[in-house]
Order: C-alpha cells, then structure tokens, then sequence
C-alpha cells in the first residue's frame, strides 16, 4: 500500500487506530464550531468522518478530492437549497 502523503495544513489520518476507525461516536470529533461551520455549507459530519476513515484505510479520497466534492456540495446546498438543509435519516 503506498504511503499517504496529507496535503499542506492537513492532518496525516494514515495514523488512525483501530479504534478511531469506523467508531459510532463520529460527532465527538467534532467542537460546537466544527460542528456550526459543517452546517453551515450544508454538510453531514457523517460524510467527512467517511472520506477520513476513506482515507485513512484505503488511501482515497485524497484530501482535495473530498474538497472538490465538500465545494460542489457548498454550492449545491447555498444556491440550489437555499440554504435549507436536507432532512436526512432512516426511512420511515
């Protein structure tokens, strides 16, 4: 498997435990900040702890792939949603 190389200014997550991988708790990574900031493009926290767990296990998405698509999201979410979220969930 080739080395993970994080991008400028990112963390390395090819160094997560076992443990941090695929944990159920995702949101206690997060501060209230993280958190408001998340919310406010319009992104699900859960999606961002997939592309690190991703990453981190398989090498993909690399960090500016999950930029690119965090981005396109944004614009969705700013210009199509009007700044509505997205009511997501289990069906039912």
């Amino acid at each position: 498997m080739a080395k993970l190389t994080p991008c400028p200014g990112t963390k390395n997550f090819s160094n997560l435990s076992a443990d941090q991988r695929g944990k159920d708790d995702f949101i206690s990574d997060y501060s209230e900040d993280d958190l408001s900031f998340l919310s406010s493009i319009g992104y699900n926290p859960r999606d961002l702890s997939d592309f690190v767990e991703d990453l981190a296990d398989e090498g993909a998405p690399t960090e500016s792939t999950a930029l690119l698509i965090a981005s396109v999201r944004r614009d969705y979410f700013l210009v199509v949603q009007n700044r509505t979220a997205s009511q997501w969930g289990p069906p039912g």
